[in-house]
């Protein structure tokens, strides 16, 4: 169950203005900074792509833009996720349900920071969060270490580690 702390405003003019205004924006960037001055702790932070390893979101991201036709943009981890009421309706969640509904229709991402994390060395790249992560290697479905970091910087560290290890037992100041 979603928190108190982003129920819609009680005055009901208030409400409605914040969702006039979202559903005038012409841009993504717009509804993110009035979400933001609505409710500052929502938006928890933004990645450029999924971690190579998560082509499964890449593919379901590109699929849902497509049929909306528009370009992938940015991935936005929030706080948590809220629903609509099993009824359809937005019930007291209707300012974010808007957001993430418009966000959408631009190309952004909403995913949980309970499910993506950033990258800890270029955080830019969003990986799965730890407890994500662990939970997919108890169920069989990865079989790789959690690390923080995605492959691609998986990949650089791999790298440099090789270039410095010594050859043949040589010391690397011969």
């Amino acid at each position: 169950m979603p928190s108190r702390q982003y129920l819609d405003p009680t005055d009901v003019s208030t409400k409605s203005g914040i969702i006039l205004a979202m559903k005038r924006a012409k841009t993504g960037i717009e509804i993110l900074r009035i979400i933001n001055s609505v409710f500052s702790t929502w938006i928890y932070d933004t990645a450029e792509k999924f971690d190579g390893s998560m082509g499964a979101f890449h593919n379901n991201w590109k699929t849902i833009c497509k049929s909306s036709g528009v370009k992938p943009k940015d991935i936005v981890i929030v706080d948590e996720i809220v629903y609509y009421n099993k009824d359809g309706t937005q019930g007291e969640f209707s300012i974010l349900l808007t957001a993430m509904d418009r966000l959408t229709r631009f190309g952004y991402c909403i995913r949980a920071k309970t499910d993506l994390e950033l990258c800890n060395t270029c955080e830019s790249v969003a990986i799965l969060a730890k407890k994500v992560h662990v939970w997919m290697v108890e169920k069989n479905q990865r079989s790789d270490k959690y690390t923080g970091i995605c492959s691609h910087c998986a990949g650089k560290v791999a790298t440099i580690s090789k270039l410095s290890r010594p050859v043949n037992n040589a010391s690397p100041l011969d």
